[in-house]
């Protein structure tokens, strides 16, 4: 296992946490929604990078779900998929 992909792999982890609570925690800032976007992009092609992809599976497995997830939750909070997520009309 390599200490630099390891140590890699923990500061994006604490930086997207850190964005992720700064998001909850000042919903109505919108740039948030696109930093958790650029944080699993950067998450899914960190493997390769750091060339986990073929070394560590198992770690670079991680990194492509983690990274999956936060692009998906940063893709839901972005204003276009949130509004058109909070302003159907439901029909009585």
């Amino acid at each position: 296992m390599d200490d630099a992909a390891t140590w890699t792999m923990v500061v994006l982890g604490v930086v997207t946490a850190a964005v992720a609570l700064g998001s909850m925690a000042m919903s109505e800032d919108r740039v948030t929604g696109y930093a958790l976007v650029l944080m699993g992009v950067l998450f899914v092609g960190s493997p390769w990078v750091m060339d986990l992809a073929s070394t560590d599976n198992d770690m670079a497995v991680t990194a492509w779900i983690v990274g999956a997830v936060t692009v998906v939750a940063g893709l839901l909070s972005l204003p276009g998929i949130e509004q058109r997520m909070h302003h159907r009309l439901i029909p009585h």
